[in-house]
Parts: structure tokens; sequence; C-alpha cells
């Protein structure tokens, strides 16, 4: 039995690894310019304040990963809707990190349900994030 491999596309890995070093990089100096921030502002303002702008922020930034999350729900509920209609996983044409054994039938159809299963979490979990940040966020004002 011959086994079909997808093989793996060079050029994403080499740009999906310079994205995640870069992308370290960035959140590390977002973290100092912050923690200077933070203490900047706890020194020029009174507590009440702080916990205002605190609160404010926080709301801000969950409110940012919430979308975060609704983003990637709705591309794992369409990975998951090509797999069902193609009945092949990965998707034709699909750029892939590393060399992937082509299943067909029955097997794409249950990495699809998957999907589909992640995809629901995911909105639930973005929805319920946005939801609560946003209280967070107008709580400050």
């Amino acid at each position: 039995m011959d086994i079909e491999i997808q093989r793996a596309d060079v050029r994403l890995r080499r740009v999906t690894i310079a994205v995640l070093v870069i992308a370290a990089i960035a959140a590390v100096g977002m973290i100092l310019l912050a923690r200077d921030w933070m203490i900047g502002q706890a020194i020029a303002s009174t507590p009440e304040q702080l916990v205002a702008r605190m609160r404010h922020w926080l709301g801000a930034a969950s409110i940012a990963c919430g979308l975060c999350l609704l983003l990637l729900a709705v591309h794992a509920w369409r990975r998951g809707r090509a797999a069902v209609a193609q009945r092949r996983w990965p998707v034709v044409n699909a750029s892939v990190l590393r060399d992937t054994p082509v299943r067909r039938g029955e097997a794409a159809l249950a990495i699809a349900r998957v999907l589909n299963m992640v995809s629901l979490m995911l909105l639930a979990f973005a929805i319920a994030m946005i939801a609560l940040s946003w209280h967070l966020f107008l709580a400050a004002r």
C-alpha cells in the first residue's frame, strides 16, 4: 500500500520561524515598556486612578485576545468545512509545515469533526472573553 504524502513547504517553515522569533522579541520589548509605563503610572496616580486605568487597559487587552480567539475559531471552522467538502486532509493546495500523510474519506471526516468541535469551543471562549472583558473595560470609566 502506497501512502500519499503532502510535502512540507520549506518557505512557509522559514516564514513561520521568522514570524515567531520576531513576535517573541516584540513581546519581550512590550513587556519591558509596559512595566516601565506601569511604574510611572503608579508613581503619578492615586490608587483609585491607577485601578481605573489598569482595568481599562486590561479590558482592552483582553478584548484583543478574545478577537484573536474569534479569528482562530473562524479559521478552524473554514478548514474543517473544506475538509468535509473535499473528504481529504490536508485540503488540496494547503501548505504544511512538515511532511503530512494525506487522509481521505472517514479519516479526513474525523479530523474535520475535531476541527469543527475546536472551532465551537474557541467561539464560546471568544464570546465569553469579549463579554467579560467588555464589562471590565466599561467598569473602568
